[in-house]
């Protein structure tokens, strides 16, 4: 969490699905953060990821596809940050 940034504004809803902002925070953190968000997460719930770190680019879509989940969307931001759309897809361990 940056500074002056409040807990709710790293984790509010927008629409129907989650907003996890983890600007700020490098690897292995944004990857570690998204699945305890998503343990959080009911099946086919949605989570919108927000990181600027480079490495997430490849480290969320392997976290996807490694325990199961579904990685909906993923898309460049302003400011070299990054989106990610996942979706809660089963157990997650």
């Amino acid at each position: 969490m940056s500074e002056g940034q409040t807990k709710a504004d790293f984790y509010m809803a927008m629409e129907d699905d989650f907003v996890l902002d983890l600007r700020g925070l490098q690897c292995p953190l944004p990857v570690l953060k998204t699945r305890n968000a998503m343990r959080k997460l009911g099946d086919g719930e949605r989570l919108w990821v927000r990181t600027d770190d480079p490495l997430a680019v490849l480290d969320v879509p392997n976290f996807c596809n490694e325990y199961g989940q579904g990685l909906l969307e993923q898309k460049a931001g302003e400011e070299g940050s990054h989106w990610f759309h996942v979706e809660r897809r089963g157990e997650l361990r």
